[in-house]
């Protein structure tokens, strides 16, 4: 009987001094870290190996394609410690932060949407700046918000026909409504043209301003109709001043009298000039200096 390990090759002499070959069988087998006996061989886990940390393959990413109007996401990949099938061969324990660690789970960290957008090895949103379109007539405003667009609206105010060749000087009563400003004037034909600017707000993918004037439109001038209205005859002192009067759309009272036994009552009225010398309200048609019976 053999004393050698089994599996061993060795040479055995004979009392007489012949050798031959001969193979151990022994079972002389030591158990130990991935190693079982018989054998010994590698089992699949071993506890002797301890948690195999996996936290150095963990790492922060992007998911999707960035957008000012879509939606991409900040994401982590946090890979598990090793706690089974530790071995990957005899005496041999899988190893910490490599590729040996497989198992992971990815979570969301940021979802950047609308004006916000996801890069890199990131953790949180960034902003598009201010300006970036987000949307027809709306754009960032550099914090995060997607906001109706501003924006200056460029537009003619036509006055006429009636001028012939007098080509009015700058008036100081040329686009002052709102925000509006002058921006300068021209005769052509027989007509007055007033450029104004306006601050405004993007409509579809045209400017328009808060009084209701797009860029690059032609609007009548603007102007104020004041006219009377005569009423009578009347007896006696003449009346007060009544809350019925002047109430049409944007008429406001300006004041009234009697004479030669007629009431007139002088109303004023947002219009627009159909002729340069003529103002026509734009609720009633009454032109300015007008005397309406009524």
């Amino acid at each position: 009987t053999s004393t050698v390990c089994s599996g061993t090759t060795f040479t055995q002499t004979s009392n007489c001094g012949s050798t031959r070959g001969a193979t151990g069988t022994e079972d002389c087998c030591t158990p130990g870290l991935c190693a079982v006996c018989p054998g010994p061989t590698a089992p699949a886990d071993d506890s002797a190996c301890g948690t195999i940390d996996c936290d150095g393959k963990n790492y922060y990413y992007t998911s999707g394609t960035a957008s000012a109007t879509s939606t991409n996401y900040c994401k982590y990949r946090n890979y598990a410690d090793i706690i089974s099938s530790r071995c990957e061969g005899l005496g041999n324990c899988k190893d910490a932060n490599t590729s040996d660690c497989v198992s992971y789970l990815d979570s969301t960290k940021a979802t950047c949407g609308i004006c916000k957008y996801a890069e890199g090895a990131c953790s949180t949103c960034k902003n598009y700046v201010a300006g970036t379109s987000c949307g027809v007539g709306k754009e960032c405003d550099g914090s995060g918000g997607c906001v109706t667009s501003e924006c200056i609206a460029a537009y003619k105010a036509k006055g006429g026909p009636g001028l012939g060749a007098n080509c009015p000087s700058y008036s100081s009563a040329w686009c002052v409504k709102g925000t509006q400003s002058y921006v300068g004037h021209y005769c052509s034909g027989d007509y007055l043209y007033i450029t104004c600017a306006e601050e405004g707000v993007m409509d579809g993918d045209t400017c328009c301003g808060s009084l209701g004037y797009c860029d690059e439109g032609v609007y009548p001038l603007p102007c104020i109709a004041r006219y009377q209205a005569k009423t009578g005859p009347v007896s006696g002192s003449c009346p007060a001043k009544s809350d019925d009067w002047c109430v049409v759309g944007t008429q406001s009272y300006v004041d009234h009298y009697c004479s030669d036994g007629y009431l007139y009552i002088r109303c004023s009225e947002e219009g627009y000039t159909e002729n340069y010398y003529k103002c026509k309200g734009k609720d009633t048609g009454y032109y300015d200096g007008d005397v309406i019976s009524i």
